[in-house]
């Protein structure tokens, strides 16, 4: 065979298998204008494509490259070998080059992809940076919260981007006869990555919100850094409460998998209760002490018949009691009651400083003479303690339970 262009032999072996320039397009994810070019030698595909086209045209890359068919050395039969089983070991090792390039065109994809969401943290961060940058610096801070915006902006148009990319692999044709292994690894890189880059850009402004909206009414001001610490461990708080619950079912969303069906019931309906119980007794905390009377004696009889046996029966007594039960009621999976069970009950700690954070109390004039004016104040030292504690019990199970999950499925695998 006379040696062609690698354009005219793309356009003999599509003719060849009676395919127009638009289905070609179809099927590599292209547009029939690129087939065009590239047919007419005004271009060349993407190397990540040569793989795809090989095998839709049922040529290896080196003739794909090389614009010609390779002479194959006549097959030699073997006394005991017919037709039949040579067919079958040539159909094996056709199989065998196909796998071979599909495994290296997902690998292509899955770096690329990874590649583009790292860059999207990175923006995400350097918005970050120059948010406090600019408002500590040169207290301005609606100035470096538009700058932080634009490159969250940009974060999240990459990360779309790099999903839309991806998604294209998922797409096409050829990505049908992948085996399970790798629809389940490119699935799980599509979901985390992606979940991860879209909630860094969250999370980025969210952190950011307290400087512009907190000020003062001084000029050329800005929140002070250890009343921001405060706001942050309560919005860090509440990003890791946030992404406990929307992770799931982002993850079901973008790859399009079932909910996991066999969530444990006792262990949803321990949580939610336990749970319950520690916000209904730190509300009671924060709330009764506005009922104060202004009397001494009464206030010592209130504090001791109200708060005294209330608060040690219903945390020390309700929360790790419904440990207990649901431990008993479970038959199968009691130790994943126990984990959830006794992180709740180490969030005791947390409710109490918090709760005992607010005070009320009664003014005195000048002259040392008590007068009946109620006021009220906050310990922020305490609160500071109460959500630094849950923010470090809560990433400490999170981080065992990743753990545990990431074992459980190199297991399964």
């Amino acid at each position: 065979m006379t040696r062609n262009s690698m354009g005219q032999f793309m356009a003999a072996l599509r003719k060849a298998n009676g395919m127009t320039q638009q289905e070609v397009a179809n099927r590599l994810s292209v547009s029939n204008k690129a087939v065009s070019r590239w047919e007419r030698d005004e271009c060349a595909p993407d190397i990540t494509l040569i793989p795809a086209i090989a095998e839709m045209y049922g040529v290896t890359c080196d003739e794909l490259l090389r614009g010609e068919r390779i002479s194959q050395s006549p097959v030699v039969q073997t006394p005991g070998e017919d037709g039949t089983e040579r067919e079958a070991a040539e159909k094996g090792r056709t199989d065998k080059r196909a796998e071979r390039q599909r495994k290296a065109l997902i690998g292509r994809a899955l770096s690329g992809f990874k590649i583009k969401i790292l860059i999207s943290i990175a923006l995400s961060a350097v918005g970050l940076i120059f948010m406090f940058g600019i408002s500590y610096g040169f207290y301005r801070p609606v100035i470096g919260f538009a700058v932080l915006l634009l490159l969250e902006a940009a974060a999240v148009v990459l990360a779309v981007i790099a999903v839309n990319k991806l998604k294209e692999l998922t797409d096409n044709e050829l990505f049908e006869d992948a085996d399970e292994k790798d629809v389940k690894r490119v699935g799980d890189c599509l979901g985390t990555h992606s979940f991860a880059g879209f909630y860094t850009a969250l999370s980025a402004v969210a952190v950011s919100l307290p400087l512009v909206l907190i000020r003062s009414d001084y000029i050329e001001s800005v929140l002070a850094f250890r009343s921001y610490l405060l706001c942050f461990v309560g919005i860090a708080l509440a990003l890791i409460l946030l992404c406990q619950l929307v992770r799931g079912p982002y993850l079901r969303w973008i790859t399009g998998r079932e909910r996991d069906k066999t969530m444990n019931r006792n262990c949803v309906i321990m949580n939610a209760i336990q749970l319950g119980v520690l916000a209904l007794a730190l509300a009671f905390m924060l709330i009764v002490p506005r009922f104060n009377e202004y009397d001494p004696v009464m206030d010592r009889i209130q504090n001791t018949f109200a708060l005294g046996p209330m608060v040690p029966l219903m945390f020390f007594t309700i929360v790790p009691g419904l440990l207990i039960l649901f431990l008993v009621l479970e038959k199968k999976e009691k130790q994943k009651v126990l984990f959830h069970g006794l992180r709740n009950v180490l969030l005791l700690p947390t409710v109490l400083m918090i709760g005992s954070a607010y005070g009320v109390g009664i003014g005195y004039d000048e002259r040392g003479s008590m007068f009946y004016e109620k006021y009220d104040y906050w310990n922020t030292g305490l609160i500071y303690k109460g959500l630094g504690w849950a923010l470090l019990i809560i990433v400490a199970f999170l981080v065992v339970e990743c753990i545990e999950q990431r074992k459980r499925e190199q297991k399964n695998t």
